[in-house]
């Protein structure tokens, strides 16, 4: 039961988050980012460790960078406690019953 519970209340959550950037991008919200001297961006690159096309071209479901991170991270982060939550579910419906005594 706490898988599913675990699932619901993450897909819950991500559904909160889409539905406020989806608001705040359909009423034109625009974060005021300070462009970063050193990367020539705004930072949201992780010191290079992504493309820089990867929240403005490929995962791209808003206007605006920091909507796609967020969202982005967030899915990632809900899939891995998933599949964490999927496999402890399962050892422990495998693993036997110890009796007290």
């Amino acid at each position: 039961m706490s898988f599913l519970r675990s699932f619901l209340s993450g897909a819950l959550t991500l559904g909160v988050v889409f539905v406020v950037f989806f608001l705040l991008d359909l009423a034109g919200f625009n974060p005021n980012l300070q462009d970063s001297a050193e990367s020539g961006s705004n930072g949201l690159y992780l010191f290079g460790l992504l493309p820089e096309t990867m929240f403005t071209q490929e995962f791209a479901p808003f206007d605006h960078l920091i909507s796609n991170a967020i969202l982005f991270w967030m899915i990632v982060l809900f899939v891995l406690t998933l599949i964490i939550e999927f496999f402890s579910f399962l050892v422990r419906q495998v693993s036997p019953r110890r009796s007290r005594g």
